[in-house]
């Protein structure tokens, strides 16, 4: 009932709840969407797993709106949600237990060449800003391009789930970062 807007491309609900549950999230769990869009997947976390802090951010100012508004109809508090370009994040070092977020597939406009920029701003950013043994949730489509660019940080693959979605063959990628 809260999905009244939505942003393109943005998450399904129930693969959101899928992500959100692959990420086994806790009550003590501070939980960062960089990608967030309209915010299903931080409404999905807020609603069903009730982790201690959510985290969402988004490039696109219309994207933020959407999901303020769509965090209103949810009745959801305990979220903090601003506008950022996902290089320019300002968290705290090992300050997030988990990311879960729906990376850029670049498909609608043929964009590789921004992702391979995205991507390595994301991993540089989560190796920051992960705590040791945090995980990261991720749903793409750019599957060789992720593996390789966190093949250079701190970084463990610990599944890979191909799935369909909407003629589409994204994977779901759950890391952890290596404790040093």
């Amino acid at each position: 009932e809260w999905r009244k807007e939505f942003v393109p491309a943005g998450i399904n609900p129930a693969l959101a709840y899928i992500l959100c549950r692959l990420a086994k999230i806790t009550t003590d769990d501070v939980i960062l969407d960089p990608f967030c869009g309209g915010g299903t997947i931080p409404i999905t976390a807020a609603l069903n797993f009730n982790p201690k802090k959510i985290i969402a951010s988004d490039i696109s100012g219309k994207a933020i709106d959407i999901t303020e508004r769509n965090l209103n109809r949810a009745n959801v508090k305990n979220t903090m949600v601003f506008r950022s370009d996902v290089s320019k994040l300002k968290l705290g070092t090992e300050s997030i237990s988990k990311i879960i977020t729906n990376l850029p597939f670049g498909i609608r406009e043929k964009t590789h060449d921004k992702n391979v920029e995205i991507y390595g701003h994301f991993a540089q950013i989560a190796d920051k800003i992960l705590i040791p043994g945090g995980k990261i949730i991720v749903l793409t489509q750019e599957i060789h391009l992720l593996q390789e660019i966190f093949k250079k940080f701190d970084l463990e693959k610990l599944a890979d789930y191909p799935i369909e979605q909407g003629g589409l063959k994204p994977h779901i990628f759950i890391y952890s970062k290596i404790a040093k």
